[in-house]
């Protein structure tokens, strides 16, 4: 696994991020199934963008992103996988936090549905 926080301590410019969304809602997943949810982004900034961490709110969840630096002007995901075996039947909110080296530093991002058997 790849390191980030060195490259953001010694990178002095920060990047600029847009999000395409920071909230998704899955609709109806039976339960059992898993579901991918993708949050694309884009590097607004003009020095190279890094995600340095990932953190999902829950064991439920696992998240993958871009290791290598994203360019100026180029696009990016972070996508989670959501195995509804280990949630409960009806509603659910979950979250992840993306830490980057931009402006908004961390930011979390949402997926909402509902499990049903």
């Amino acid at each position: 696994s790849i390191n980030n926080n060195a490259a953001v301590k010694t990178n002095t410019e920060l990047s600029q991020i847009v999000w395409v969304d920071t909230l998704k809602n899955v609709g109806q997943v039976k339960f059992g199934e898993t579901v991918n949810i993708d949050f694309e982004f884009k590097n607004t900034g003009t020095s190279p963008l890094l995600v340095v961490s990932v953190e999902p709110g829950c064991g439920c969840t696992v998240a993958d992103y871009p290791k290598q630096a994203i360019a100026a002007g180029e696009t990016g995901k972070i996508t989670a996988a959501f195995d509804s075996n280990k949630g409960n039947e009806g509603d659910f909110k979950k979250n992840i936090m993306v830490r980057t080296n931009t402006d908004e530093g961390s930011r979390f991002l949402y997926f909402t549905g509902t499990i049903v058997k």
